[in-house]
């Protein structure tokens, strides 16, 4: 009965701060311009039986974007007529099972502190709070992701085959959802314990399975197997262009715009190029010479976007789907990419976003800040009493890490929202009395 009032209060506390969303459908598309792709691509699978994102015909087949999340989308569409309701419904659903499903582990492994303090984080994460009413996959990455685990450390203390191909398969599918977690199945592969062989091919030969047919599909429809162009697509829209306005002293606009006569000079490149996964991958070598020629910058460049993916949410963005206004006061975009080109001018950015702020968005600040001191905090005392936990650690720091490192120059906090359960997890551990079995 307990966790079942939990539950509900979890569940209505998400669909509350859902309402904008649900009464205004358009604000889930306007948090990131990503949110566009997947829109596209799930009206256009239930609308036109095309996996594409053009608007109109021809339906030139996609290879940057994997399935499932736009599937999610054209299911909503076809049976409700809606794309979008239905899709953050469900989305408040799952971020309240994620958080009740942390806590019981977290309970159940240390006590009831735990536990409580493992979800209420996860419930009130200002990062979730901020893309849990968007139509982004992480939304649907990140439950696969803690399912994913919760079935591999079941596996692990069982030694069930069939809980290793599960566990496999669920990992599997993720990468259906966003690529970045290809990484995190292969490493957790080496964990699986012994006998390695016949629990290593139990979880790789069901991990293998989805991605390969992803694979296989992109090979019959372009001619050549690839699992997505989303990599080389950002080294060279992003990363080259990163680089070179870090060595030239130039504005990001002015790079991109460098970059953009480079690759029409050298390649004869146009707008198609974005649609054509071969044409995509020729251009590789240009942003791959761009990094070669300043490994130093790009290095550096690259660390500073991993410290931005553990930097707080915007209140701007919050309070846009909170409802409290109709745009962001300050382009978040704008800052990230200011602050890693100039760090220095980071404080003058804080204080020039400070005094664009109404009362309600420095309320908002105040709490995103609190809350991420917290999160931070009680992380790193719970990560030190959960030493001796060693795949359980093992297993929260490397779904931590893959998400986060995996973007490098790119990097933003909505790429930690994966890691977010993982974090609230660890720092449930922090109030943890004596170990359970």
């Amino acid at each position: 009965m307990r966790n079942a009032l939990i539950f509900l209060a979890f569940l209505l506390f998400r669909l509350i701060l859902s309402v904008p969303a649900l009464k205004e459908p358009s604000i889930s598309l306007r948090i990131n311009p990503d949110a566009d792709h997947y829109h596209a691509l799930g009206l256009n699978m239930a609308r036109n039986s095309s996996f594409s994102r053009a608007p109109s015909p021809p339906y030139v087949p996609d290879g940057l974007r994997t399935p499932l999340y736009p599937t999610l989308i054209g299911i909503s569409d076809k049976i409700t007529g809606d794309p979008i309701r239905p899709v953050v419904f469900l989305q408040a659903i799952l971020w309240a099972l994620m958080g009740m499903g942390i806590m019981i582990f977290a309970e159940k492994k240390f006590g009831f502190a735990s536990g409580l303090t493992s979800g209420l984080l996860l419930i009130t994460s200002p990062l979730s709070l901020k893309y849990g009413p968007s139509i982004m996959s992480e939304n649907l990455f990140t439950p696969a992701l803690v399912a994913g685990a919760m079935v591999f450390l079941r596996a692990r203390e069982s030694g069930s085959l069939r809980l290793f191909a599960l566990s496999g398969l669920i990992f599997g599918l993720s990468a259906l959802v966003r690529p970045s977690s290809l990484p995190l199945g292969l490493l957790l592969a080496l964990l699986v314990g012994r006998p390695f062989p016949k629990k290593g091919l139990a979880f790789l030969g069901l991990w293998v399975a989805p991605i390969g047919m992803w694979v296989i599909r992109n090979w019959l429809t372009f001619g050549f197997p690839f699992f997505s162009t989303i990599f080389p697509l950002n080294l060279t829209c992003q990363h080259a262009p990163m680089v070179i306005a870090t060595v030239e002293g130039i504005p990001l606009e002015k790079a991109n715009e460098r970059v953009g006569r480079d690759i029409r000079e050298r390649y004869g490149a146009d707008e198609s190029w974005a649609y054509d996964p071969e044409k995509i991958n020729a251009m590789l070598p240009y942003s791959l010479e761009v990094i070669k020629n300043h490994p130093k910058e790009y290095a550096i460049l690259y660390l500073r976007g991993i410290l931005m993916c553990f930097g707080p949410s915007d209140p701007g963005s919050l309070g846009m789907l909170f409802g409290l206004w109709e745009e962001s006061p300050v382009d978040p975009f704008e800052v990230i990419n200011r602050a890693m080109l100039r760090p220095k001018e980071v404080w003058g950015l804080a204080q020039e976003a400070f005094a664009k702020m109404a009362p309600c968005g420095i309320i908002l600040l105040v709490f995103i800040l609190l809350h991420t001191i917290a999160l931070y905090g009680l992380t790193i005392a719970g990560t030190i009493r959960l030493r001796r936990k060693r795949i359980l650690l093992a297993l929260c720091l490397l779904s931590i890490a893959v998400p986060v490192l995996i973007v490098g120059v790119s990097g933003s906090p909505r790429f930690r929202l994966p890691a977010e359960p993982f974090l609230a997890l660890l720092a449930g551990c922090a109030l943890l009395r004596r170990s359970k079995p």
